[in-house]
């Protein structure tokens, strides 16, 4: 359920809502049906986050924010690792991406889940929320140079190019201080 879309408008409150239909009962003296009606919210939600918030607890209603492993500059910093090497022909795979999140984590003191440590790698979901945040970037398994583009590579055939290349810039006037 990585991309879940919700199906129904059913419980499509924010939690401002909720805060101002708290507010409307503690401050105005509403009855917690009635701020509930009010705002579209079911009573008994209203009446549970009421509790929570006069017991002094937090006000989230116990949905815990995603823990992000890094933080953005560090993540910056890895994207800007993971490009440079790109643009030097270096692929990194998504399992050697994985390996190289795991030693940063080491590297920066984070502390970091028991099944990364034990296989000595970020897990799939991690690789998976990086990409999303970071779209510039296409991880995947390299692939290897083909035969035939890695045998035309000689010395001869480099040759060949540079005397074709310097007969377009006489025949067009260009000279090597020109480029």
């Amino acid at each position: 359920m990585r991309t879940y879309k919700r199906k129904t408008t059913r419980y499509s409150y924010t939690t401002e809502d909720l805060k101002n239909a708290a507010k409307a009962v503690n401050d105005e003296g509403k009855s917690v049906n009635a701020a509930a009606e009010e705002f579209g919210i079911k009573r008994m939600t209203l009446t549970k986050f009421l509790k929570k918030l006069n017991e002094g607890g937090d006000s989230s209603m116990g949905y815990a924010t995603p823990r992000q492993v890094f933080s953005p500059t560090q993540e910056d910093s890895l994207k800007k690792y993971l490009l440079q090497m790109a643009s030097i022909f270096y692929g990194y795979s998504p399992k050697d991406v994985r390996r190289l999140a795991y030693e940063c984590a080491i590297k920066f003191g984070i502390t970091i889940l028991l099944s990364w440590t034990a296989n000595k790698m970020a897990g799939k979901e991690w690789l998976t929320k990086f990409l999303k945040r970071n779209l510039e970037l296409s991880i995947r398994k390299p692939e290897p140079t083909s035969l035939g583009r890695a045998t035309s590579f000689n010395e001869q055939n480099v040759k060949v190019f540079f005397e074709k290349l310097a007969e377009v810039m006489d025949r067009y006037g260009f000279s090597a201080a020109d480029i």
